[in-house]
Formats: structure tokens, sequence, C-alpha cells
């Protein structure tokens, strides 16, 4: 993992009531794949307070992170 860059002021501080939030739905998908760490990552880094992951669990009760059924948990896993 390569170094992370310092937050956005105010990112992840805790926040009144009826106060928004940003929200990264599936990371940051404009620069990286989705629901992928990197996307994670990125979208903390530019100061989400929280982030939108889908989780499901393989046959083997894996937990992974993948949108819908349809996609190749493999090629998902190559992009991480």
């Amino acid at each position: 993992m390569g170094p992370r860059t310092a937050p956005a002021p105010g990112a992840g501080t805790r926040r009144g009531p009826g106060t928004a939030q940003t929200v990264a739905h599936r990371g940051d998908p404009y620069h990286h794949r989705e629901n992928t760490l990197a996307s994670v990552r990125s979208a903390l880094d530019k100061g989400a307070d929280v982030v939108e992951v889908d989780v499901r669990l393989t046959r083997d009760v894996v937990p992974v992170l993948l949108h819908d059924g349809t996609g190749d948990v493999g090629e998902l896993a190559d992009s991480i």
C-alpha cells in the first residue's frame, strides 16, 4: 500500500444532529473501480465522512465487495 494523503479539513469528525455528511457511494468510482479498497481510500482521502459499499457472501461464505451477483469475482479481485 502506498502513502496516504491527509484527509480534507473536517473529514471524519463528528457532527451535530441535522448536519449533512458526505457519503461516497461505492467509494470514488470516477477515479477507481467502485467497491475496491483503492476507491474507498480515495473517497476518504477526498473528505468523505462515510463510504457505502456492497458486501455479498460467496458460496463458501467469504465476504466480498460486489454490487450485483452477475460480476466475475475473480476479475474484481484482480483489480484490487
